[in-house]
């Protein structure tokens, strides 16, 4: 699979709400970042978004509670 395949299956799995099956695409070791400008280095500059696994398993937790009626 190349990256823009990957892309397209991502984004299809978040449009669909599978955030499992969204979450199970990362490794261990996985990084997500969402810098807020391009080329910027999430070490020394702010992020919109610069999550871990567990932070990710997390983030997915709360989305997928009944009661996080903001995120739905």
């Amino acid at each position: 699979m190349d990256v823009a395949e990957f892309l397209w299956r991502e984004a299809a799995l978040l449009d669909d709400g599978s955030l499992k099956d969204w979450f199970d695409l990362f490794t261990e070791d996985c990084r997500y970042w969402i810098p807020m400008e391009d080329g910027r280095d999430p070490r020394t500059e702010m992020s919109i978004a610069l999550d871990d696994r567990a932070t990710l398993e997390d983030r997915v937790g709360r989305l997928q509670d009944p009661a996080t009626h903001s995120q739905t």
